[in-house]
This record gives C-alpha cells, sequence and structure tokens, in this order.
C-alpha cells in the first residue's frame, strides 16, 4: 500500500492558516491588555483550543484535499492467458417469467448460475453477453472479479439490448456463432474445436 500526493503544491495551502492565527494572537494580546487594565481575570489558555482548533483545521484539510491523496495498492491476480470464457445470458423477455409468484425470475437464476461458474474458476478470465437476436458483448473477458460482479448486476437486465426486430421469436441461438468469429477473445486464447 502506498499513498502519494497527486499536486503536492497544493499543500502550500496549509500555510494560509497562519494568517487567521495571527489575527487570533493579535485579537487575544488586545483583550488581554483591555482586560488587565479593567482589572478582569484572565480566561484559560484551554478556553481558546476549539476555536484555534477550527482555524488551524480549515486551511489545513483544504490544503490536504488540494494535493489530492491517492491510497494505492497493489495485488497480484494469478489468470490464465491461455483460456478465456464468456457467459452469455438470454435477455428477452421470457426471462422474467418465474416459477412461482415471488420465486426468482429466470434471469435472476441465469444470473446467479454466471456468478458461481465465475467463483468456480477464478483464475479463469471471464466475460459477460447478452443474447436476443444477437450477441451483444456487455464485458470482455477480465479476471476482475468485482468488475465482473458489478457488471452482471447493473447491465444484464431484460431486454437491454431489446431485439432488433420484435417477432415470434426473440432469442435465436444461430447469433450465437459470432462470439468466436467477432473478436471477443484475445489472440492468446487458444480456441477448442
Amino acid at each position: 500500500m502506498d499513498v502519494r500526493l497527486v499536486t503536492p503544491l497544493g499543500l502550500l495551502f496549509v500555510l494560509t492558516a497562519l494568517v487567521p492565527l495571527a489575527v487570533f494572537a493579535l485579537r487575544l494580546r488586545r483583550v488581554g491588555e483591555t482586560r488587565r487594565a479593567l482589572g478582569l481575570e484572565q480566561p484559560r489558555l484551554r478556553s481558546h483550543l476549539p476555536l484555534v482548533g477550527a482555524l488551524v483545521a480549515v486551511p489545513a484539510l483544504l490544503g490536504l484535499a488540494s494535493a489530492q491523496p491517492v491510497l494505492e495498492t497493489t495485488k497480484t491476480v494469478r489468470q490464465r492467458t491461455d483460456v478465456q470464457a464468456f457467459v452469455v445470458v438470454d435477455v428477452s423477455r421470457s426471462m422474467l417469467a418465474s416459477r412461482a409468484p415471488g420465486a426468482p425470475t429466470r434471469l435472476d437464476r441465469a444470473k446467479d448460475l454466471a456468478a458461481t461458474l465465475r467463483q468456480e474458476l477464478p483464475e479463469v478470465p471471464f466475460g459477460i453477453a447478452s443474447l436476443t437476436d444477437r450477441v451483444l458483448p456487455q464485458l470482455f473477458p477480465t479476471s476482475d472479479a468485482r468488475v465482473f460482479d458489478a457488471t452482471l448486476e447493473r447491465a444484464v437486465r431484460a431486454e437491454n439490448p431489446p431485439p432488433a426486430v420484435y417477432a415470434t421469436v426473440a432469442t435465436k441461438l444461430g447469433s450465437l456463432r459470432a462470439v468466436p468469429e467477432q473478436s471477443y477473445f484475445s489472440p492468446s486464447a487458444t480456441p477448442v474445436s
């Protein structure tokens, strides 16, 4: 884990804290002189700490924010380069059907199955494609499980995209031929015959 600053010169903004502190010190000195002249008791310095803290904290935090700190982490993920896979999910309207009212839809079950398959083979880069009367890649093969899960959750929805032509058949399995023919996989992946 490493922390770096995108714009380190932004830390110079912290120096602006000196201005309100100087004004506060001058004000404190004048008030002290007035209190002594009137014979009043001087307040404890501890009572000024919240104000001094605020006067320093605001420019310090703004300076830190303007420096744009970035926390970098590096994680090594083992992945195969000779194999890639696609999960193809039918997103036609029929996938909204369920076995019973309140039961998971066919699309929900397909997404759960895709997530389980991805978890079973963590070293294999997985992609996601949607299927209607055509195949549309939603995510090209990646080893990042978070990206896979987020795409599966947010992008794979019924009729997203809708069929190009509404007809009696919304899903055409013949369109799966496009997956190996249209560069869905990287050149390093070995074709399976």
